[in-house]
């Protein structure tokens, strides 16, 4: 019951987060290429996934077998194995198409998008780093 609680909770910031982004489509003083493209499609997914989610979370809540159910399932330690397994796999295939795509976009004589490439894999590294140093003292 409690990771539907907290799911819950996170739905409804992100449907908070939607219908702002609303509000500054009605009401905000915004170009309109940033208002038809940018917060249209932010406030459209966040706003539609917010209240799917709401929706789901509060029909788990009002059955409590089935939510305990997918409590059992999230915490058992295959699925968490199998999780953490499939978020290193995708940290190493993101690591290495932006290490790629940093490479090619800088022999194409694309600098800023070189650039940008490479401060993201910076800022992913130095954040593996931090997040190994904190829970090698952890555990």
């Amino acid at each position: 019951m409690n990771s539907i609680k907290k799911t819950r909770n996170f739905f409804i910031v992100q449907t908070i987060i939607g219908f702002i982004a609303i509000a500054f489509i009605i009401w905000g003083q915004i170009p309109d290429d940033y208002r038809l493209g940018l917060l249209y499609g932010v406030a459209a997914s966040f706003s539609t996934t917010g209240v799917l989610g709401i929706f789901n979370s509060v029909q788990l809540l009002k059955n409590p077998k089935k939510a305990q159910q997918i409590e059992i399932v999230k915490n058992e330690e295959r699925t968490i194995f199998i999780r953490e397994k499939a978020r290193s796999t995708t940290y190493i295939i993101m690591l290495y198409g932006l290490a790629i795509s940093a490479l090619v976009t800088g022999f194409l004589n694309h600098r800023i998008l070189s650039m940008t490439l490479a401060v993201l894999i910076m800022i992913q590294g130095s954040i593996n780093l931090i997040a190994l140093g904190i829970y090698a003292k952890k555990y």
